[in-house]
């Protein structure tokens, strides 16, 4: 009819929501759109599909006011992957996003401002502050996208999901003495390695993981870090020792994220005795390595440049309490004059 033909099918079934959609394909173009008939059940669902193709209302119209939620969300992480961004914030931004199922047929035009931030505390009110106002960014983010992007609204519809005030606590920190006892009781040379390159050259796991003998060249480890961007580290003697016990050779194919916090865990226990805290995790190696730079008296320029944070303020607001030390001979320095 028009050129045009329906089927009934169910788009989201895998993120949970069984919402039946009509899929829309002009036969003259080839376009093929999808229409969400908000109903989970297939007769109704075909009667609708029929009904609505008689009256017409499957003719062409303005195709981004037609645009879902979930259309909407997966062109959002074709976009982001084509920008570079790491998979491993695609998949974090993914899991918030499947917390929105039950929305993912409604049309983008047409979900208001407190449907998006009813939605939002419903899901995320009982997580922590960190998660919750990461979970806030990674939806801005998206209707961000819809806005200036795809043009589909005229304002952002998360803008009334509030940021959540954190409670700042320092991070704890392994001093080198400590680094040094748990790299001893690592299960073998690959997990001593690995953390290794976190503790002593301040990768993210993510990085360490894919490091291999030829990102080693001229004294530097170069890596392609987090937002795919480019860094170029020296390397320093403490991990050129460990290079050197380790033969120059590695394999870090068969260690996931998982894996490494457990043993990470058990050695840290066991290396520290009544010292270990209970916390131990990979990037606490990153984490350390900051620590002792500081503590050593490194320019926190340096240390900003050597944790490859984006701003000065990143570094400080972090590190900074370890520069306290740093008053005292500071004002002491005066004496002197």
């Amino acid at each position: 009819m028009n050129g045009i033909t329906v089927t009934v099918v169910q788009r989201h079934k895998k993120e949970g929501s069984q919402v039946w959609y009509a899929r829309v394909k002009n036969t003259k173009t080839g376009s093929v759109r999808y229409v969400s008939l908000k109903t989970t059940r297939r007769t109704e669902a075909q009667l609708l599909a029929n009904d609505m193709l008689r009256e017409g209302e499957f003719d062409e119209k303005d195709e981004k006011s037609a645009i879902t939620l979930g259309e909407g969300l997966e062109q959002y992480e074709k976009y982001l992957r084509n920008k570079g961004t790491a998979e491993i914030s695609i998949e974090t931004y993914r899991n918030v996003f499947r917390r929105f199922s039950g929305m993912y047929g409604v049309p983008i035009a047409e979900i208001k401002a407190e449907d998006v931030l009813d939605t939002f505390n419903e899901q995320f009110s009982e997580f922590s502050a960190n998660f919750y106002n990461n979970a806030r960014v990674a939806i801005k983010s998206a209707f961000n996208y819809f806005l200036n992007v795809l043009e589909i609204v005229p304002r952002n519809t998360a803008r009334k999901i509030p940021k959540r005030k954190v409670q700042k606590k320092e991070k704890k920190f392994w001093t080198m003495e400590q680094i040094a006892a748990i790299l001893d009781k690592a299960p073998n040379s690959n997990y001593r390695l690995l953390w290794a390159f976190m503790a002593y050259e301040g990768l993210r796991i993510h990085e360490a993981l894919k490091v291999k003998p030829e990102d080693i060249r001229d004294g530097f480890l170069h890596v392609i870090g987090k937002g795919a961007k480019y860094a170029k580290i020296p390397i320093g003697s403490i991990m050129k020792s460990e290079l050197d016990r380790a033969g120059w050779a590695w394999d870090f194919s068969r260690f996931s994220r998982q894996s490494c916090i457990s043993a990470v865990h058990s050695c840290a226990k066991k290396a520290l005795g009544d010292a270990f805290d209970g916390e131990a995790t990979n990037h606490r190696f990153r984490h350390s390595f900051a620590s002792n730079l500081v503590r050593a008296g490194a320019n926190i320029l340096v240390v900003q440049k050597l944790m490859r944070h984006a701003t000065i303020t990143m570094t400080l607001g972090t590190y900074s309490h370890l520069m306290d030390g740093d008053l005292e001979s500071g004002i002491e320095k005066l004496s002197s004059k």
